[in-house]
């Protein structure tokens, strides 16, 4: 069977600080725990109030887990309390998160970012109403002023307040070296149904030669048609990933159907060695759009026509096959009906 060169065999990968997968983006969470630019992520997770001191002392020594020395710091001891965000990821990703979490006793609640300020311990909202109480009587009273500047403080301790939670301990990465939110959301999408194993590894090889490649030729104007290429490639490579996991799956069923079938089994056996060459051919694409990425830093550098020519050939290649695991299915419904 057709392998998928791993270009990052010898070298130590970046982990997720959370469940410890491949970190392909360099994050700190891998895309199933949340990794994302800001653009996609829009909740908050806070850690919920621990309810004694002996409580608070054990959040964080827990914290201190997946935030290092951070945990020991006045934000480290705010996220702790429950009184700053610990983290900011995309919505589908909560439940892989506290998930995560709870595993190393941390429970945590989601707050969508918009609304940060409703996470502000009850004690800072009893100040602003103490602000605007204590400011209307004495502007009534000798100050009217204050009537006027008392709301205005307290809004603008409100709002403080909001921006103030919404910062993360954990800080959200800037954004992956160059890919557009709509490359980088396919790989999200790609990333989020695939399992682990062979497919899954060398998307994300792909992953990280499309940024090598894109650190490569960044700021320069000149070569776009290599930036332009990167992008496409890498989208069609997430499609043919998550083709080629859901044909392993369609192979599958087709095999638990075949044992199962007492008659046709000459159709049963040619569609067997159509999927299995379908799957060679998806399995090679991957693996040349491995090789390409791995080696086009130097090209784009030396000649960017050149290598947007063999970005486009790889592109062409994947995109054009028809999609193989619809292919099976529908072979595998009509065997079926027989």
């Amino acid at each position: 069977m057709t392998s998928i060169p791993n270009s990052q065999s010898d070298v130590v990968l970046p982990r997720c600080v959370l469940c410890g997968s491949d970190d392909p983006f360099e994050s700190g969470l891998c895309p199933s725990c949340g990794g994302a630019s800001a653009s996609l992520a829009d909740t908050l997770m806070f850690l919920r109030r621990p309810t004694s001191s002996s409580d608070r002392t054990d959040r964080v020594s827990q914290l201190a887990e997946i935030a290092g020395a951070r945990a020991a710091t006045s934000d480290g001891y705010d996220t702790a309390w429950g009184e700053r965000a610990l983290m900011r990821i995309p919505r589908a990703a909560v439940h892989q998160v506290e998930a995560q979490l709870e595993k190393r006793g941390l429970q945590v609640r989601a707050v969508p970012a918009s609304r940060a300020w409703s996470a502000l311990p009850v004690r800072f909202f009893v100040m602003i109403a103490g602000i605007v109480v204590v400011g209307g009587y004495a502007g009534g009273a000798s100050v009217p002023i204050l009537l006027l500047t008392s709301p205005l403080l307290a809004v603008l301790l409100v709002m403080y307040g909001h921006i103030d939670a919404g910062r993360t301990l954990l800080a959200p990465r800037s954004h992956a070296a160059g890919l557009s939110p709509k490359t980088e959301n396919s790989l999200l999408r790609a990333f989020a149904e695939l399992p682990r194993g062979e497919t899954r590894d060398a998307l994300i090889d792909i992953t990280r030669g499309a940024r090598a490649a894109l650190a490569a030729v960044a700021g320069d104007n000149t070569r776009s048609v290599v930036r332009d290429s990167v992008g496409e490639l890498v989208e069609a490579a997430a499609a043919t990933a998550l083709d080629l996991a859901r044909l392993d799956l369609t192979i599958g069923t087709l095999g638990d159907a075949h044992a199962s079938q007492a008659s046709n089994q000459g159709s049963w056996d040619a569609l067997r060695e159509r999927c299995a060459v379908m799957r060679v051919a998806r399995v090679a694409q991957l693996a040349d759009a491995v090789r390409v990425l791995g080696s086009i830093s130097t090209d784009a550098l030396d000649s960017p026509g050149a290598a947007g020519a063999q970005l486009g050939r790889v592109t062409s290649d994947l995109a054009t096959e028809a999609s193989a695991h619809e292919y099976a299915e529908r072979e595998l419904a009509a065997l079926l009906k027989k």
